[in-house]
């Protein structure tokens, strides 16, 4: 897609509840408040809110591939 195009869609997003977000990962309860509570957008106190599934994603992108972790474990 050129950079254009995206500049000119309108954003799209899905907001997720705890249990929509944690059915698109592998992780029980416990694991999956552990990893990914911090996500948890929440536009009052005590008003519902919910998970981006872009957040979600973008979380997950930042881990690190296992092969470069033990390339970096290997070289230390």
């Amino acid at each position: 897609m050129s950079r254009n195009a995206a500049q000119d869609s309108p954003v799209i997003f899905e907001l997720l509840d705890k249990e929509q977000a944690r059915g698109r990962t592998p992780y029980g309860k416990d694991v999956f408040e552990e990893r990914f509570g911090h996500l948890y957008r929440e536009p009052k106190p005590g008003k519902n809110g919910g998970f981006l599934a872009t957040d979600l994603q973008a979380e997950v992108e930042t881990w690190p591939f296992r092969a470069d972790r033990k390339k970096r474990e290997q070289a230390s």
